[in-house]
């Protein structure tokens, strides 16, 4: 063994337009080669033409042959799958990340050949892990009951939001956002578009708010890449005439992030299932009063410095939209509670603990 400790991580989903996954690695390589000095880190990812748009099998390949084979150029102590399936060649010990079980959870949110790849083909490959990494307590005790992984073999290693994501100048943020279509006051929501993320969960239940109440020309952003099942959004904002109250500028990129939280009066994240839930805490980090579901693992994430909702309770929530738009002391409360809870949070720690896994794993060889 080198007098480091070589260890590739596969990094295919941190190119192109990052979702979770891709800021999870990319945050965690920067925090582990500044903080971790015994560590070699070796970034193996496929061809810039390839980047993170893949097919479900251009993934499985990636993973059974692209990965290991360049991890293997490296003369690896240590491997690290990031996501998805474990490569059954392996030329050394492999930690292995699971970010979430909602595949086997929520069967019904996703695809067919999402379901045949999630629930069958990454669970048989985990035999071929030596430790795993998950980012929650409630994570932790799914894969203990769903996959009977031995608690002793699972870490749990919380993420955090970017350092960058910090507090904009609200008259600065309203000058960006202009950018986006956004021209006023406005709820927030950042998430990719997908049924488990219940989005027109969301949209009835600010137009029931909207309703109720006059809301001072609010308008509702929905930001992030469009995923899939979004047909449902998409009839009831044309259904219901809301095309002028329901924004969506798509994919925002890391450099417009904090001036789009920042100006936003609160952030809302009804989803069904996270296995951590990075939106809510980078809101938080921004300075903007968070509203989240109280499901999985999403209470460790806002604490008591957010309001925790039903995710199917739409009257709870409109009462909650309604309470933020005409209480200003309460936003301020809630965005001061919410900077702290962040600052709870850090990426040099998410390094630590993922570097011990890394070590022990080593001295089991």
């Amino acid at each position: 063994m080198s007098t480091k400790l070589r260890v590739p991580i596969n990094a295919q989903a941190a190119s192109g337009q990052k979702s979770g996954i891709g800021h999870y690695i990319a945050n965690l390589l920067e925090a582990l080669i500044r903080t971790q000095p015994d560590l070699e880190m070796v970034a193996i990812a496929p061809p810039p033409e390839s980047g993170n748009h893949m097919s479900t099998p251009q993934r499985f390949l990636w993973d059974q042959r692209g990965f290991p084979r360049g991890a293997a150029a490296s003369r690896p102590d240590i491997l690290h799958q990031t996501a998805f399936a474990v490569p059954a060649f392996r030329p050394a010990p492999v930690v292995c990340t699971i970010h979430d079980l909602i595949p086997m959870r929520f069967p019904e949110l996703m695809s067919r050949t999402s379901r045949a790849y999630f629930n069958q083909v990454m669970p048989f490959s985990y035999r071929f892990a030596d430790r795993f990494v998950t980012h929650s307590v409630a994570s932790k005790n799914d894969i203990v009951e769903f996959l009977g992984i031995a608690s002793e073999r699972i870490t749990v290693a919380p993420l955090a939001a970017a350092d960058w994501l910090k507090p904009v100048p609200k008259a600065r943020a309203a000058e960006t956002v202009k950018k986006f279509g956004i021209d006023g006051p406005y709820a927030l929501s950042v998430c990719t578009l997908e049924p488990r993320k219940n989005l027109p969960f969301l949209i009835r239940a600010f137009e029931q708010a909207q309703k109720n109440t006059a809301l001072d020309g609010f308008k509702l952003v929905l930001a992030g890449k469009i995923g899939w099942g979004t047909e449902e959004m998409d009839r009831l904002i044309a259904e219901h005439g809301l095309a002028d109250v329901v924004i969506r500028p798509g994919y925002v990129p890391d450099e417009d992030l904090p001036a789009l939280y920042s100006g936003a009066s609160f952030f809302l994240f009804p989803s069904l299932f996270e296995g951590f839930g990075l939106p809510p805490l980078e809101a938080m980090q921004c300075g903007c009063a968070t509203v989240a579901s109280n499901a999985s693992s999403l209470p460790e994430v806002v604490g008591d410095a957010g309001l925790l909702l039903d995710p199917k309770d739409e009257d709870a929530w409109a009462k909650a939209i309604v309470t933020l738009v005409k209480d200003a002391k309460m936003r301020q409360s809630l965005s001061e509670k919410g900077v702290a809870q962040a600052a709870r949070f850090s990426w040099d720690e998410t390094a630590r603990v993922t570097a011990e896994v890394y070590r022990d794993a080593a001295k089991r060889v």
